[in-house]
């Protein structure tokens, strides 16, 4: 009686096992590495969103009061960076219609800007975790005084201590208003 025995393969080899594994780790590799990204971009969009809503308040704050001055005073700093650390002594300065709230004042301190009405205390417009690196204000205004216009130009950075490249942001805006409401 020859009876043959047949053995059964009921497991891997070394191999089957090494191949499996290599694919595990390379999908796995693949994937921290695209939450990483995911993160990263996250983080990126949430900078550039505090720089962009900063930005546009600033921008809306600043043409809607020269829209509805009566003037720009002449102690205004024009053509000066005002957020430069050099010139923390100027300041932008409006006559407003509205006697209580004359003047307005915007001046920028350590990256910060503030607006004060009719001598009252200063108070921030943009937030702790951005920084205005610019403010420049530029005399538009017609020779012949009958048009009295400003040139805007803004630029915000997300402030970025640790300085990663997945937290900075920054952004410059330019525009114009004219004052509606010119006291001859």
């Amino acid at each position: 009686m020859n009876r043959s025995i047949k053995k059964s393969k009921k497991g891997f080899t070394l191999i089957e096992i090494l191949v499996y594994m290599g694919i595990v780790v390379g999908i796995l590799i693949a994937a921290s590495t695209f939450a990483w990204n995911i993160i990263g971009s996250k983080t990126k969009s949430q900078a550039m969103q505090e720089v962009q809503a900063n930005a546009y308040i600033v921008m809306e704050r600043i043409t809607h009061d020269i829209r509805n001055a009566s003037d720009v005073d002449p102690r205004s700093a024009f053509e000066i960076n005002i957020a430069d650390p050099r010139h923390t002594s100027e300041a932008f300065i409006l006559t407003a219609q509205e006697v209580s709230i004359t003047p307005i004042v915007y001046t920028v301190d350590n990256g910060t800007l503030y607006v004060s009405h009719g001598g009252g205390a200063p108070v921030s417009v943009t937030s702790n975790i951005v920084e205005v690196t610019d403010l420049t204000l530029s005399d538009l205004s017609s020779p012949a005084g009958t048009t009295k216009q400003v040139l805007i130009q803004l630029s915000l950075i997300y402030r970025n201590p640790s300085q990663q490249n997945s937290r900075h942001a920054e952004l410059t805006l330019t525009t114009s208003a004219e004052i509606r409401n010119i006291l001859r």
